[in-house]
Formats: C-alpha cells, structure tokens, sequence
C-alpha cells in the first residue's frame, strides 16, 4: 500500500483576515504565504475547499491537495483559502456573493495584507490570478 504523500504545511504562513461580516458574524479568510516568498508582486491562487457546500472550513490546511501547496511553492503563489456560508441554511445565491466578496477584497485588501504578512517584500499581483478547487470547490 502506498504511503500517504506528505504535506509542505509548515513551509507557510497563515493569517485569517475578515472579508464580510454578516448579521454581526465575521467571514474569514485565509492568506497563505510561502516563507520562501520572493521579494516583488506574487500570484494569487484561490483554493476553493470541498464539502459540497454543506460543510468544512477554510482553516484545514491538511485537507489541503498536495499539488496544490506544491503549485504555490514551485510558483511563488499566495494561497486565499475563504470561508462562505453553507447549504441548507443559506441559498446558492448567498454562496455565490460570498465568493464575489471575496474577491472584492483581495482586489482591494490583499497587497497590503500581504505586505504585512512579509514585511514589505511582496504584494500580489492582481494580474495573475489561478482558480482551483475540489468536489464543491470546482
């Protein structure tokens, strides 16, 4: 039997940042940056989790497909990873603004949260943009 691949979780960075808040309640979502991030403006890959829009979270990095994190390692990418309210208590259409919140904000929000995140060094570039998801997330 094949051994389970093993995952580059701790050659990143994580740090959730509220996108929406909604009824009071924040949205998150998490920025993931390769401690090995060169200097300048960097990809954005949106990983889309599955659950089949009834469950699971941003913040499971283990559930993570490797080829995922060794895309964004091999490409220099910063991973966004976002939480959106789920199925049957909210409609499609309610999914479906959350991921164009999410995008509104790291339109507007992320080079400066990635700038944080590395000390000034890098910032995304909004020019070059990657989907990427699984089950729901496709």
């Amino acid at each position: 039997m094949a051994s389970d691949p093993v995952l580059p979780i701790d050659e990143f960075n994580v740090a959730p940042f509220t996108y929406k808040v909604i009824e009071g309640q924040p949205i998150l979502l998490d920025l993931i940056v390769p401690k090995t991030l060169p200097p300048g403006e960097r990809p954005i890959l949106f990983r889309f989790r599955g659950g089949f829009l009834v469950y699971g979270g941003r913040d499971n990095l283990q559930l993570t497909p490797p080829r995922i994190l060794e895309y964004a390692l091999e490409h220099n990418s910063i991973l966004v990873s976002c939480d959106y309210r789920l199925l049957p208590e909210s409609s499609g259409l309610e999914i479906l603004e959350d991921i164009e919140d999410v995008r509104s904000w790291v339109q507007s929000s992320s080079s400066e949260a990635i700038r944080t995140m590395t000390k000034g060094k890098s910032h995304a570039d909004l020019g070059r943009v990657l989907l990427a998801g699984e089950s729901a997330g496709q």
